[in-house]
This record gives structure tokens, C-alpha cells and sequence, in this order.
């Protein structure tokens, strides 16, 4: 209990949509939770992308945030009296989503850690402007 409940928020991505494109499309899986399309939310035991749980789009939002926090607890709780637990960077979200570019992070543990030297990778952003289709579509080694 106490602070080994808490991890520190290393990295905030900013995904703000391209003037050129519609706002991002938000899914409520419970008050105070929206999340966009394909974004790994536990539900029931199962990882599941929001738009195979609900039939509706709550909104549509011009920015996004995705957060990268400390260690290799890959989650955050999100939502008000119900909550979901939702993947941050890093975490791996079983077969149906792979080991894909954002099972990966770009902040080591402090301490050396094994973890870290599979799913840290030099030179990686998530700035939404440089993430290709080719970062996107690769599979990466399991940790």
C-alpha cells in the first residue's frame, strides 16, 4: 500500500488532430473514461478496443493525451465511480493487438533493468507527426 500504488508520469504525448482532419473519435466505456478508436481498455478480464464494446461515439476530440509513466506497470485506472483500467505506453495487450510499436517506451526504469532493454528503444518518439506506417505495422520482441 501507500506509494508503491503511485508511479510518476514521465512523458504527456500531446496527439492533437491535423487541421486537415477531423477530431478524433472518443468512445465512454464509463463516466469520465473516453478513449479513441483501437485503444486497449480491460474490460471484463479481456483487452478490447472501445469501439467492439460500445455501439456509440460519446465525441470528438481535437487532442488526445497518451501517457508514459515510470516502471512496467503499464496501466492507469480512468473514470469516476466505475473506472477502467486502460494501456499506457509499454504495455503488452495480449495476441489480439501484438507486440506493436507502443508496447514500447522512451523512459528507462532508474534503476538497470532487463525490461527496459527490450521495450526501451533509442531515438523513439510518439510525437503523432513522426509515427509512420511503418512504426505502426512492426513487431517487436517480446520482454
Amino acid at each position: 500500500q501507500g506509494l508503491n500504488l503511485f508511479r510518476r508520469v514521465e512523458h504527456v504525448w500531446k496527439h492533437p488532430s491535423s487541421p486537415l482532419e477531423e477530431p478524433l473519435a472518443a468512445y465512454e466505456l464509463a463516466p469520465g473514461c473516453r478513449i479513441t478508436i483501437g485503444h486497449p481498455a480491460l474490460v471484463n478480464g479481456v483487452w478490447r478496443r472501445p469501439e467492439s464494446v460500445c455501439k456509440d461515439i460519446a465525441s470528438f476530440e481535437n487532442v488526445v493525451y497518451q501517457l508514459e509513466i515510470e516502471g512496467h506497470i503499464d496501466t492507469v485506472l480512468v473514470g469516476s465511480s466505475e473506472g477502467v483500467v486502460c494501456a499506457l505506453l509499454g504495455c503488452y495487450c495480449g495476441e489480439d493487438f501484438g507486440w506493436n510499436i507502443f508496447t514500447r517506451k522512451t523512459v528507462r526504469c532508474d534503476k538497470p533493468c532487463k525490461k527496459c532493454a527490450k521495450a526501451c528503444l533509442p531515438g523513439l518518439t510518439f510525437d503523432h507527426t513522426r509515427l509512420t506506417p511503418k512504426m505502426l505495422e512492426a513487431r517487436y520482441e517480446p520482454y
